[in-house]
């Protein structure tokens, strides 16, 4: 029977299995900060909220509040020791709130009483989070977690010239980690309104959940957290554990005795969805006094007397056996959760009446409260009137007329819409868009007046060279120029911009959009540190706008810091998941970060959005070489090339000779080495072709031709002369031993891949695989690590 099998299901799901590894955590809140950092109210409450979490679910917990720098060192000394002593197979975790600083890279935790004045000072009075990183790798436990609540904004960024927003990524991580951020790096979080964070308030609540991985618990963190905040904050985690972990896994152990609360919690969670009035009298008939009762009759008066049950007909039916003890920690969560489910003032109250000083008893009163509070003032009335209107740029399509409803779409610049009504407070227009759909536009966004005609074309005549920033203005006013005329040269538009920026903008839709075009004009220009600042200030303006989270993320995967770039990107997702750009580039850096599964997801989304891009295709064809799927990358080749005659890159080269069609992997490298002959690699890569299309002489031809537009006797001089056959592998090897033995491994890995090319030309398939399994393991070229030794084991294991 359903509700039989339900209820055996759902106390399986309560019941805890015994836990064989031992568990330590260190716990430390710091909020009684003086001076300049000024005191933070929710850390120390943060400490204690999760410090009971964490002994309800099995770890023994050392615990330090408002801690000076002496006493911060003494526990995490303490809790290495206790590590280290807990053995083989040990879980640890540190769990920090209260201010964190970046400086030059390096996270600091910061003491109460820290006196910290000046840049150096940091280093003597704070407190590194590699130390408590150094006290786990040597304690060599078997899952290592680090959480830090610690991002939150202080004044210790002014007038410090290497200090950094928010926290950076740790680059020193012991085996088996998983480290998480209340924010992404480079960002800042919230203390919180509340008794609690938003971060420590959804980790208490996702940490105890039965058979959660620790994925999905901090997957759930992350969307409570923006819901909370209205998107302000994502956070942020990566995790090198080579298994699956659980704070709480589900139970596997059969059922022992009866447990009416847990029969309540169960026979509760099989109705309190139903929509008929005799499922919830089946819940009072069993359980008249349960901790339901009073959610069940609110719900008997509103339910549907003819609607289907979802209860069997015999709710009386023997109930199976249960947990003798079940886990008090597991239950009281799942019971949170059924409250939170129902989103209802008695909900919370059951809750309460059972645990009236629970670990989520504060957040029930705050739900409570926010309940209770008188409901919000109705939406404006709509008057039909009818204008023409044009979108500006940061104009957003919503389902009703305020800035809390849904967005319908974003709108393109200066498209067109047809006005059907207008808000009485003036502050709206109702318009029908091209494709019948209806919303409603702030008023501020759009404008009466169309855009400006483009400029006229130049007579045809040979190409004028680029204007100097001091050539005569173009016609226009600086805020037409600044935001709408995109032809400009990157240079004298960010004059233009930095003009208009500085005589002062009193519209904050011009002034933002202004600051996204002046950073474009300064990025294309490689100046991305002042690029960064406007796009900073116009987060600042806006900080619920995805353009300016997209574009930070944009210079940090330009400057190879991806873990910033990621955070940037997931922000801008966030905001508006409809845009294809922020997905495809979160895509890109997470594959340089190593999550090809992630990159792949968000790659294939922004192709089901924007399908005309070459560079998508391009990026996807490079995962599909990554796994060996010669097929799916020549496919993404293929779609390139259809969009664009003159595509050429080094994924489209590789894919197109795995596949077998050198003609058209030379033609490629052909149309890469007359855009960029100096790159000898383009060279090699189409000798490679011909080689294996059986062109020796043209082979060498290519080699030959590419040493002489090199010019230089520098390496990848030498790794072209052993490709052609002109040294052998040892003088090759011993050309590769440069001086700076990071470059000597990187020569060394160069050599083993080509001798491995060599060798599978000459039908050595053994050899040529461990020749490319040497380069792919050496780890210091990327691409050959993660596209083409791969693809070439691949390709050489393919009958």
């Amino acid at each position: 029977m359903r509700i039989v099998a339900f209820v055996f299901a759902a106390l399986l799901l309560l019941a805890l299995p015994a836990r064989a590894e031992p568990r330590v955590a260190l716990i430390i809140g710091n909020s009684a900060y003086d001076g300049d950092l000024g005191a933070l109210p929710n850390p120390a409450n943060d400490a204690r909220l999760m410090a009971k979490t964490l002994k309800g679910i099995g770890f023994e917990v050392i615990e330090a509040e408002n801690a000076d720098q002496a006493q911060m060192k003494r526990v995490i000394q303490s809790f290495g020791e206790r590590l280290a002593n807990a053995g083989e197979g040990a879980t640890g975790l540190f769990f920090y709130a209260g201010h964190g600083v970046q400086v030059g890279g390096t996270n600091y935790l910061i003491p109460i009483h820290a006196k910290i004045a000046r840049e150096p000072d940091v280093d003597i009075e704070a407190v590194p989070v590699d130390l408590v990183m150094k006290q786990m790798a040597f304690a060599d436990a078997a899952v290592n977690i680090v959480i830090l609540d610690a991002c939150r904004n202080n004044p210790l960024s002014r007038g410090f010239r290497a200090v950094t927003r928010g926290l950076a990524d740790p680059s020193a991580r012991p085996m088996g980690s998983f480290i998480a951020y209340s924010t992404a790096p480079g960002d800042v979080a919230e203390d919180g309104k509340g008794v609690n964070s938003a971060y420590t308030t959804a980790l208490a609540q996702a940490i105890t959940r039965p058979g959660a991985s620790i994925n999905d618990v901090f997957q759930e963190v992350r969307g409570k957290v923006l819901a909370a905040t209205g998107k302000k904050q994502v956070p942020w985690d990566a995790s090198s554990l080579t298994a699956p972990f659980y704070f709480v896994p589900a139970a596997v152990s059969a059922p022992a005795a009866p447990d009416p609360a847990s029969l309540d919690l169960a026979f509760w969670n099989e109705v309190k969805d139903s929509k008929s009035a005799e499922d919830y009298q089946a819940y009072l008939g069993k359980f008249p006094d349960g901790v339901f009762a009073p959610l069940a009759r609110r719900r008997l008066e509103q339910a549907d007397q003819t609607a289907t049950r979802v209860l069997h007909q015999n709710p009386e039916a023997a109930l199976p056996a249960t947990p003798s003890q079940a886990d008090a920690a597991a239950f009281e969560s799942a019971f949170w959760s059924a409250a939170e489910d129902d989103k209802s003032v008695e909900g919370y109250e059951a809750y309460l009446n059972k645990y009236p000083q629970g670990r989520f008893a504060d957040q029930a009163r705050q739900r409570i409260a926010t309940l209770n509070v008188a409901p919000k003032a109705p939406l404006p009335a709509i008057v039909a009137t009818t204008a023409k209107l044009y979108a500006r740029d940061q104009a957003r399509l919503r389902e009703a007329p305020s800035i809390d409803a849904p967005v319908v779409a974003r709108l393109a610049a200066s498209q067109a819409l047809e006005a059907t009504g207008r808000s009485t407070d003036s502050a709206w227009w109702r318009v029908q868009l091209a494709d019948g759909r209806i919303g409603f536009v702030a008023a501020s966004v759009v404008s009466d007046r169309p855009p400006p005609p483009p400029p006229p074309q130049a007579a045809a005549a040979k190409p004028a060279a680029l204007p100097a920033v001091a050539a005569p203005p173009p016609a226009g006013t600086d805020s037409d120029n600044c935001l709408n005329n995109t032809d400009l040269p990157s240079p004298q538009r960010a004059e233009i911009c930095r003009r208009f920026v500085a005589a002062g903008i009193a519209d904050e839709t011009d002034h933002y959009n202004a600051l996204l075009r002046l950073g474009e004009a300064l990025f294309d220009q490689n100046l991305s540190d002042e690029a960064m600042r406007n796009y900073r200030t116009a987060v600042d303006i806006d900080p619920n706008f995805w353009g300016a989270y997209y574009l930070i993320g944009r210079v940090h995967r330009s400057e190879s810091r991806y873990a910033e770039a990621r955070a940037a990107f997931d922000k801008a997702v966030a905001l508006d998941s409809t845009q294809a750009d922020p997905l495809m580039n979160r895509g890109a850096v997470a594959r340089r970060l190593g999550d090809f599964d992630a990159a792949e997801a968000d790659i294939e989304r922004a192709i089901a959005m924007k399908s005309d891009d070459p560079d998508y295709f391009d990026e996807l064809s490079y995962l599909h070489l990554y796994k060996g799927d010669i097929a799916a990358a020549l496919a993404d080749t293929e779609k390139a090339l259809a969009l664009d005659s003159s595509y050429r890159t080094a994924t489209g080269i590789f894919a197109l000779y795995f596949a077998r069609r050198f003609d058209e992997a030379i033609a490629m490298a052909d149309r890469a080495r007359a855009e960029d002959p100096g790159f000898l690699y383009w060279w090699i890569w189409k000798a490679m072709a011909q080689r294996a299309r059986g062109d020796a002489a043209g082979a060498s031809e290519t080699l030959t031709a590419g040493r002489a537009a090199f010019g230089k006797p520098d390496w990848p001089a030498p790794l072209l002369d052993y490709i052609a056959g002109r040294i052998s592998e040892a003088e090759a090897r011993r050309l590769a031993r440069s001086d700076n033995a990071k470059t000597a491994v990187e020569q060394l890995c160069e050599v083993d891949f080509y001798t491995g090319e060599r060798l599978a030309a000459a039908g050595d398939r053994a050899g040529a695989i461990a020749a490319f399994k040497r380069a792919k393991d050496s780890r210091v070229y990327y691409y050959i690590e993660t596209m083409v030794a791969p693809a070439w084991i691949a390709f050489l294991k393919t009958p």
